[in-house]
């Protein structure tokens, strides 16, 4: 069975709806509890006007996707700006976080193969991804070494983490979504593993950060752990700080965050 799920004409999706985005079983905030398969949600915005590709990957602390404010909300902007949108409902990991990017993996293969079985023609690829979507995005960068982006002609030209998290490090470590990844992990050193702060090189992509100085959620020192390694390793990047927001507020607070990082976006050389 494709992991790919076709949406035409995006920007006319009532996204509202969940009877639009089938076959999701959301509830009434437009969140997943189920998934245990990976599925690329790919949005056709109505007229082209760009070679690019937004892969986004929606939050939710690895027991949950916020599938609506924080996935195909997200595609609408995009899709409204000519370009391509591929929202990601991973496989939760139920405990054990490599299955969940082994069932990643498999899926951004198939991905790789349609965009060259039916010459969309993308030739860049931007990766968004919130809270702990920005995780798993940060993973398919390829700031650690778990990642197998780069065998499948999958030119990723940039990230984009929203009130992402970041470190498994003891001082700051979410419990929430260590456990949802799966404590039998700590045998694979996890730190080092899946802390993303770890693996900023000079071959990091660029970045965007976003966050909320009132999140009670996930510390905004995960942010700025990141964003200290940026510094370091001299990535080209960009910061944007809301004042107040807290978190998994996506698109919807009164702030142009993401018309910013849009902005940036166009503005790579």
């Amino acid at each position: 069975m494709t992991s790919i799920i076709n949406y035409r004409e995006a920007e006319n999706v009532l996204y509202s709806d969940s009877k639009k985005i089938k076959p999701l079983e959301l509830d009434h905030y437009g969140i997943l509890y189920k998934s245990d398969q990976t599925l690329l949600h790919w949005f056709y915005p109505s007229q082209k006007v760009s070679n690019r590709c937004f892969v986004i990957f929606p939050g939710g602390a690895y027991s949950k996707i916020s599938m609506l404010t924080e996935g195909v909300d997200i595609a609408k902007e995009i899709c409204s700006c000519g370009d391509h949108a591929v929202v990601v409902q991973y496989r939760l990991p139920h405990g054990d976080i490599r299955k969940t990017l082994d069932s990643l993996y498999t899926s951004l293969e198939e991905m790789s193969q349609k965009i060259l079985k039916e010459k969309i023609g993308i030739e860049e690829m931007h990766l968004v991804g919130f809270s702990a979507g920005g995780h798993l995005a940060g993973l398919v960068a390829g700031s650690k070494g778990v990642c197998r982006a780069t065998e499948m002609c999958l030119n990723f030209r940039s990230l984009c983490l929203a009130y992402p998290v970041i470190t498994m490090s003891k001082s700051y470590k979410d419990k929430v979504c260590l456990m949802n990844m799966g404590n039998n992990i700590k045998l694979m050193n996890v730190e080092k593993r899946y802390s993303l702060e770890l693996g900023v090189n000079h071959d990091t992509i660029p970045s965007f950060i976003m966050y909320a100085k009132d999140d009670q959620r996930i510390s905004p020192k995960h942010a700025q752990l990141f964003i200290d390694q940026l510094e370091k390793f001299r990535i080209q990047n960009k910061v944007f700080v809301i004042e107040n927001g807290g978190h998994g507020f996506g698109v919807s607070v009164e702030s142009d965050w993401f018309q910013s990082y849009l902005n940036w976006v166009n503005s790579l050389s």
